[in-house]
């Protein structure tokens, strides 16, 4: 039986990128009418990789400000979809809570504002297995969500837009050769190249917004570390996300994604909401489908135990067979039978106050003598006795007295780091000097003259004035 073209397109479409078929449909044009619309968007936006047209940002707008994030995640050449095909994984999408493109493009300053404002209230600032969820509306919980959407969804495409104008139409034509070459068959081709038009058409579009978004909403949140991701573009959005989460935000518990799953976080989610700590432990269990299904069963029951249930439940069959369902049955019985089971907490080194540039209690104190050869160059001298100074071309040089070895190492403290802008300087009530570093440690010198700062897992460095050899001291 012959299928009509536009019908087509939408069922291409409603599996092609699985996080649309999970939202709910939102005032903007659903998946199966806006799959028909993208030759004549694509037609009238021509060529997409120029200064699009009033008409086409204004047709561009009605389709995507209202529309779910999560129905165009992909911000990056990495996550383009049909590049290597979508994973089939149902992704939790909330029932209320949702998260649109107005939302993000709208305000950024406001969103910004409302986070700085939060970040600045110690009461805000929850720390690893702290999820203070009854905060949520006090610490701007939301504005953490939104302004984390706005990062990831703008940091890595004007990255690529800066570097002397990206050559946008030129990285979609190689994708598009990658798929010729990859399908597996017609099918594959054909659901993969719905989505690629699709994509290209959004990034297209959400191209002109990243950069009309004010460069202070994007500026970096000094309050919070830097990722330990990205790190070309030293983006924050993950942090802000994991923020988000422990404040309450639901949007953000479905969304941290596995990279924000630690342990202590999930158990301490279990004492605030059963359902979203069951989503958050399915994730966990993301590589193990065996386990997946059940914690995920086991959330809707919780959920839909409620008066307004918080996760759009309507989907999941799609991507789970009732045969599978009624296998996990027996394990979800016992779930629920037995309550919440903390999950063990490996220690984590460095991690007690992330994603917060705050200094951890100090665990270890160590120190650093500097000394001067006849040469003029400082030496730093660590309680090993090693040695590390810069050399003649500013590079850093270390002397390890085990082997009595020297080696050039670069990205030292002494070297790279220490070269790098401070966020804020300042000087204290006694006159002594103080300031943030790059990555948002403070430093500050003792009456001695001695320099201080405690670094994220716990150690007080102490950097002793310089005090210059004997005369004819040994040179290396």
């Amino acid at each position: 039986m012959a299928v009509p073209h536009t019908a087509l397109l939408a069922a291409l479409w409603s599996f092609c990128w699985p996080g649309l078929a999970a939202v709910p449909p939102a005032s903007s044009p659903t998946v199966a009418e806006l799959a028909p619309e993208v030759p004549r968007l694509r037609s009238l936006c021509a060529p997409l990789w120029s200064d699009l047209s009033p008409e086409c940002l204004a047709e561009l707008d009605r389709v995507y400000m209202d529309r779910d994030v999560g129905r165009n995640w992909h911000s990056g050449p990495a996550e383009y979809p049909g590049k290597s095909g979508v994973r089939n994984v149902w992704p939790a999408a909330p029932a209320r809570d949702r998260i649109v493109w107005r939302d993000v493009f709208e305000d950024p300053l406001a969103l910004r504002s409302a986070v700085n404002e939060a970040a600045a209230e110690p009461r805000c600032r929850a720390g690893v297995g702290e999820t203070p969820h009854h905060l949520r509306e006090d610490c701007a919980a939301d504005a953490f969500a939104r302004l984390s959407v706005l990062r990831h969804a703008c940091d890595d495409i004007l990255f690529s837009d800066g570097r002397e104008r990206h050559d946008w139409a030129g990285t979609w034509a190689q994708i598009r050769r990658s798929l010729d070459e990859t399908a597996r068959d017609a099918y594959d081709h054909a659901l993969r190249a719905t989505t690629l038009d699709e994509s290209e058409l959004h990034i297209a579009w959400r191209l002109p917004r990243c950069r009309a978004v004010p460069p202070a909403a994007l500026d970096r949140v000094v309050a919070l570390r830097i990722s330990p991701f990205d790190f070309h573009l030293q983006s924050q959005w993950w942090g802000l996300r994991i923020v988000a989460a422990r404040l309450g935000s639901p949007w953000a518990n479905m969304r941290v994604g596995r990279l924000g799953l630690g342990r202590a976080d999930v158990n301490a989610t279990a004492e605030a909401d059963l359902v979203l700590a069951y989503v958050r432990r399915a994730e966990i269990a993301a590589s193990n489908e065996y386990w997946r299904l059940p914690y995920l069963l086991a959330a809707r029951e919780y959920d839909l135990r409620t008066h307004a249930p918080q996760i759009d439940w309507s989907k999941l069959e799609r991507y789970f067979s009732q045969a599978a369902i009624d296998r996990a049955r027996p394990a979800v019985e016992r779930l629920l039978r037995r309550g919440w089971r903390p999950m063990d907490e490996p220690d984590v080194d460095g991690e007690v106050t992330w994603p917060w540039a705050v200094a951890p209690p100090v665990l270890e104190t160590r120190v650093i003598a500097r000394r001067i050869d006849p040469g003029g160059t400082v030496r730093w001298v660590y309680e090993s006795g090693a040695e590390h100074w810069l050399d003649s071309e500013g590079r850093g040089t270390y002397w390890d007295p085990e082997s009595g070895e020297t080696t050039r190492v670069a990205h030292t403290e002494l070297g790279y780091y220490r070269q790098l802008p401070h966020l804020r300087s300042w000087v204290d009530e006694r006159g002594r000097p103080r300031w943030l570093d790059y990555y948002g440690m403070e430093h500050w010198i003792d009456a001695d003259g001695a320099e201080h700062w405690i670094d994220f897992g716990g150690t007080e460095w102490i950097l002793l004035p310089p005090e210059p050899p004997p005369d004819g001291g040994p040179r290396r």
